[in-house]
């Protein structure tokens, strides 16, 4: 049987589904981000793609979730690229005290090594009641804490640095269309 050469046989590796319950690709780093864990603890490897051979891997990270595990994703800025691990939940509180709800974001430069790597930035920042909550890739290493409120949190991935801003007060960049499409 011919099979393309893309698909040679000279480097192949494979995880089971108990070693990544959710992945990412850093195509500039070359490097598959694997998620794994039970019980609310969650680690993060990173893998070269082409060969599976370990380049680092997390301190175990704490998920925030009940009934699911921190959410993965990629960001890039400045040329480099970072695995973002995000969860939303209830953060401290007491028998005096309630829990607050937070956005709990851990974000991982791709350039790490070794064992027990630390995120470069850990973040909790406040939640807003109601609505839904998501962390979104805004471009250019910003994150976008969405909660379909009147106003969005921006997070900078890199340094994480946080402004709030009004949807309203965005304007379409320069060059873009600025009347709506007509589809007739």
């Amino acid at each position: 049987m011919r099979v393309p050469a893309a698909y040679g046989n000279t480097a192949r590796w494979q995880l089971t589904a108990q070693q990544a319950v959710s992945y990412a690709v850093l195509p500039k780093a070359g490097l598959v981000v694997t998620l794994s864990g039970t019980d609310q603890t969650y680690v993060l490897t990173a893998r070269e793609a082409g060969t599976g051979k370990v380049r680092w891997v997390s301190k175990p990270v704490k998920g925030l979730g009940e009934a699911y595990a921190p959410k993965l994703m990629v960001v890039s800025a400045g040329g480099k690229e970072f695995a973002v691990l995000w969860s939303t939940g209830k953060s401290g509180g007491d028998a005096l005290t309630k829990a607050q709800q937070i956005y709990s974001i851990d974000v991982f430069a791709a350039e790490g090594s070794g064992q027990d790597a630390v995120p470069a930035q850990h973040l909790e920042i406040p939640m807003p009641s109601g609505g839904r909550h998501e962390v979104l890739d805004g471009g250019g290493g910003k994150l976008l804490l969405d909660s379909v409120t009147d106003k969005v949190t921006v997070v900078d991935a890199a340094t994480g640095a946080q402004q709030t801003v009004e949807p309203k007060s965005l304007t379409a960049p320069t060059g873009c269309l600025q009347k709506p499409l007509s589809f007739r």
